[in-house]
């Protein structure tokens, strides 16, 4: 029995060491292009609107799972919309980076392993009324798990979605007080236009 203590002993620090290891093996970078132009139809139809390269730094093949994580900030507090995990992937020692976009089959809907709307109310408005994501601030987040254990990160990277928009005329302002915009741009046509600055200055939020 003490023979084994003394060999679990050992194993115990190198199981740690090449957990260890593991965490650092993959790396993510995340992409977004076109932010203006998300829109439900954008987002499943235009190519590569956002994408994410895993690249691999061991000399070893690498399985994981990747998850994704929609989130809006409210009163500076970050509130989950969407969250989806693909089936397992993996990517070889010293391969060049993988590609995924949105586009891809590993990220569709119908091929993820979990795929769940903690928000149904969020994109049922996208689907049924404005079609446009509402404005305010956003945050995408990719992560790369254990292929077991879907709540262990090996990595992650996460960009910002900021929303605003430029209205022309004093009903575009009121629209969007409805719809909760953060902030506004002035339109470039627009910047003698008096009574329409009165009303969005009246609104008393950030203007660009």
């Amino acid at each position: 029995m003490n023979y084994y203590k003394k060999i679990l002993n050992y194993l115990f620090p190198i199981w740690i060491i090449v957990s260890i290891n593991f965490s650092q093996d993959l790396s993510i970078d995340l992409t977004l292009l076109n932010t203006g132009e998300f829109t439900l139809n954008s987002w499943y139809n235009l190519k590569e609107l956002w994408y994410v390269e895993v690249s691999n730094n061991s000399s070893a093949v690498v399985e994981y799972k990747l998850k994704f994580q929609l989130y809006e900030e409210i009163n500076q507090n970050l509130d989950l919309l969407v969250e989806g995990r693909t089936k397992v992937l993996s990517i070889g020692n010293n391969e060049s980076p993988v590609k995924y976009s949105n586009l891809d089959n590993v990220l569709n809907q119908n091929y993820l392993e979990e795929y769940n709307e903690v928000n149904p109310e969020f994109i049922s408005n996208i689907e049924n009324v404005t079609g446009y994501f509402p404005a305010g601030i956003y945050k995408l987040k990719l992560s790369a798990t254990e292929p077991d254990s879907p709540y262990n990160e090996i990595a992650s990277d996460e960009e910002e979605i900021e929303f605003l928009s430029s209205p022309f005329s004093i009903e575009a302002v009121e629209l969007l007080e409805k719809v909760g915009t953060k902030q506004y741009k002035v339109p470039s046509g627009e910047v003698t236009n008096l009574p329409l600055l009165k009303v969005i200055a009246e609104t008393k939020k950030p203007i660009l």
